[in-house]
């Protein structure tokens, strides 16, 4: 493992999740839809109370939300780089108090509200 690179931290305009092409992990899946682990845009506040509610109770976890299309760098608004990131403890209270910002981010570029969601079904098989 090389000890000399660095960690980016992306974020992205809040305003992207005004769009409805995409679900939300609970705890990291790597992208994977499962039942008990994930969310979709008409459940936000859910999923938003769930983890403000875990982070008080275990700290060593992710979520993920996850887009299903490509989603164009302009709605980047900050990109955060910790430099030479194995010199410390990242978990998430580290990055939560030491790296993100402390207040929404946006930009000025609108989300694309033509993009839906795809939505799963299971006919039984």
């Amino acid at each position: 493992m090389d000890n000399t690179s660095n960690y980016n931290i992306l974020i992205f305009s809040k305003k992207l999740l005004e769009q409805e092409n995409y679900h939300i992990n609970f705890w990291d899946y790597n992208s994977y839809i499962y039942e008990i682990n994930t969310y979709y845009p008409w459940e936000l506040a859910t999923v938003v109370k769930r983890i403000r509610s875990q982070k008080k109770v275990n700290d060593n976890w992710s979520t993920e939300v996850v887009f299903h299309d490509k989603i164009s760098l302009d709605y980047l608004c900050m990109n955060i780089t910790i430099l030479n990131p194995y010199n410390l403890i990242l978990n998430s209270q580290t990055i939560n108090e030491l790296v993100l910002p402390k207040y929404e981010v946006y930009n000025d570029i609108l989300p694309d509200k033509t993009k839906k969601n795809i939505l799963l079904s299971c006919n039984g098989i």
